[in-house]
């Protein structure tokens, strides 16, 4: 049987990047060597029903790629792709050709995608106790600079107790990570703190994490 080198039959137009296995016990992440990436475009887009975007792209990488193989990871939708000087993807399908031996995988810049200009800060409570006995709240940032977009919600007329009346204002963040926020956490942005109140579930992955919260600062 004629055998020859299906790697050669790739361009590899970039240096590579680090691919993140996401699984319930922990994220594994490894290096990966080179790729080729090119971006989706508006045919493919549209031939796909809504289901990819034009921003979408296409990664192929060795199917036999050294790294993954070592660290047991098999490519999966819900994984993540970090090109090399670029910000994070997230793994929207995944396709294995046995025969040339590459992944082909379908990315999404969550960042892009859904304009994304807003670096935000998640910081959280590490209580310690006082020389008096009484906990200190201690913040720290938990997720510094994560991509994302706060927006005014909703506001409403309150009375206070001398009969002033106050208005409430609520935010939305979108956030271009899958975290998991915790009660008291809180979401800074320009210097100004906001407190988490509630978050929507973030079991779907191509879609990004909206987090309710109110200034506090």
């Amino acid at each position: 049987m004629l055998q020859f080198d299906t790697q050669a039959l790739l361009p590899w137009t970039e240096d590579g990047g680090e691919y993140t296995s996401v699984r319930t016990a922990g994220d594994v992440t490894v290096p990966l060597d080179g790729v080729a990436r090119y971006s989706l475009g508006t045919k493919e887009a549209a031939r796909s029903n809504g289901v990819y975007l034009a921003t979408d792209e296409k990664v192929t990488f060795a199917l036999a790629a050294a790294e993954l193989a070592a660290a047991g990871i098999t490519p999966k939708p819900r994984d993540r792709f970090n090109p090399a000087g670029c910000s994070e993807r997230v793994v929207l399908s995944v396709t294995r050709n046995p025969f040339l031996k590459f992944w082909d995988l379908v990315v999404r810049d969550l960042v892009v995608a859904y304009d994304l200009r807003d670096l935000l800060t998640v910081r959280r409570s590490a209580p310690t106790a006082a020389a008096d006995g009484l906990r200190v709240r201690n913040p720290a940032d938990a997720n510094p600079n994560v991509p994302g977009r706060l927006q005014p919600d909703e506001w409403q007329r309150e009375i206070v107790t001398d009969r002033r009346v106050t208005t409430r204002r609520k935010y939305t963040a979108y956030l271009g990570q899958p975290l998991e926020l915790q009660a008291g956490d809180t979401l800074v942005l320009a210097g100004v703190e906001y407190e988490v109140t509630g978050q929507s579930d973030i079991s779907s992955f191509d879609t990004l994490t909206r987090v309710a919260c109110e200034r506090i600062s």
